[in-house]
């Protein structure tokens, strides 16, 4: 169970572009870009929207810009169900909840949103769908939001980094969790995972010891196509895998 917080998430922007603070009376944590490497040429911050709690509560992930020239985000709790929400904010600041999740439909999104070829917009949620165990949904620039497929355990379990579209047109990610049992307590290694626009989601590999496990972070596409990854744990510490045509896989470096 979630132990509710009262430190406010904030969205600030400077002169070079956004960032986030969460912040409780002191600066505590930051998220920032600075355009063109202008580094040295001092930062002004300006609060362009504060979060409440109704509109969302832990923004997580990247914001990530849309057709319109709007910037598009997650909130990981917040909103009617206290489950996160979806959200839009324009360069001047104007902010619009777009979604709410309610469990059903998915619940606490760890990664933020994917531009998609077709214009909407991809994303996972850790928990929540059909099994309680996360989710895949799609969100239009207008708010219009829909869960295309739920993770069940055995097909992997509470999805971490953010979705990667691939040249063959669909969606590749990874699980934290679920897969192939590590032991009496129920987790698992964690799998790599493909999902059509429509919804057909199908488990491309499940990691084990020896492979590497708990892929926390997103997939990268490499320039050959092929799709790029670490694991958190095992393969003798730490391991790149590559994610290769057909659903293959395989370590590129181990230690």
């Amino acid at each position: 169970m979630r132990v509710p917080t009262l430190t406010p998430a904030v969205l600030f922007r400077h002169r070079f572009g956004y960032l986030r603070i969460r912040v409780a009376g002191v600066l505590t944590a930051a998220i920032f870009a600075l355009a063109g490497g202008r580094a040295n040429a001092g930062l002004t911050f300006t609060t362009i929207h504060a979060f409440s709690g109704p509109d969302g509560d832990t923004p997580m992930g990247e914001l990530v810009q849309g057709r319109d020239g709007n910037l598009y985000g997650v909130t990981q709790y917040g909103g009617p169900s206290e489950a996160g929400t979806v959200f839009k904010i324009s360069m001047d600041g104007t902010f619009t909840p777009l979604a709410s999740f309610g469990n059903s439909n998915g619940a606490a999104p760890h990664a933020g949103l994917v531009l998609a070829n077709d214009g909407d917009f991809y994303g996972t949620t850790a928990d929540g769908g059909a099994s309680s165990k996360g989710a895949i949904f799609k969100v239009t620039p207008e708010g219009a939001l829909s869960l295309l497929a739920s993770f069940n355990g055995t097909n992997g379990a509470s999805p971490g980094g953010e979705l990667v579209q691939a040249n063959d047109g669909n969606f590749y990610g990874t699980t934290i969790d679920g897969g192939i049992p590590r032991d009496a307590s129920g987790l698992g290694y964690g799998t790599i995972f493909r999902v059509t626009s429509e919804g057909v989601l199908s488990t491309m590999f499940f990691f084990n010891a020896k492979t590497g496990f708990e892929p926390w972070a997103a997939l990268t596409k490499g320039l050959d196509g092929n799709l790029y990854g670490t694991t958190r744990s095992g393969g003798g510490y730490t391991t790149i895998q590559a994610v290769r045509s057909k659903g293959r896989t395989g370590p590129r470096t181990g230690m």
